[in-house]
C-alpha cells in the first residue's frame, strides 16, 4: 500500500527554487519531516511505501526553498486509505411473489473505513 504526494513549482519570487521539504502526520499526530530535498529542486513528488496504514487518515505539507530561505507551508492535504468492507451480515429471503423478491441484510460490523 502506498500514497503518491506531488507538487506543483511555486512561484519563486526572484529567487530560483532550489529545493523542497514534505511533512506528513497520521491522524491527529504532530508532523514529521518525511521527504528533505532541499537541494533537490527537479523532484516534485514522493511516493510513501509501506508507511501507511489501512483506514488511517494522513495529513501532508510541503515547503519550497530557494537562496533567501523556506516558503510558508502549503495548504495541508489529507489522505484516507480505506479498504474493503466485510460482508453484510444476516442476509435472508423474506418472501416472494409472482413478480418479486424481498431480501433482507442488516450492514458489515466493518465499513472499511469510508
Amino acid at each position: 500500500m502506498s500514497i503518491i504526494v506531488s507538487w506543483n513549482e511555486p512561484s519563486s519570487n526572484g529567487a530560483p527554487i532550489t529545493g523542497y521539504k514534505l511533512y506528513m502526520a497520521e491522524m491527529s499526530q504532530a508532523f514529521n519531516l518525511i521527504y528533505d530535498g532541499s537541494n533537490r529542486y527537479d523532484i516534485k513528488s514522493s511516493t510513501l511505501v509501506n508507511k501507511v496504514k489501512k483506514s488511517l487518515s494522513y495529513h501532508f505539507k510541503v515547503l519550497a526553498i530557494n537562496a533567501v530561505g523556506e516558503s510558508d507551508f502549503s495548504p495541508i492535504l489529507t489522505s484516507f486509505i480505506a479498504i474493503v468492507p466485510n460482508a453484510p451480515q444476516d442476509f435472508k429471503f423474506t418472501q416472494s411473489q409472482a413478480s418479486s423478491i424481498s431480501l433482507e441484510w442488516k450492514p458489515p460490523l466493518f465499513d472499511g473505513g469510508a
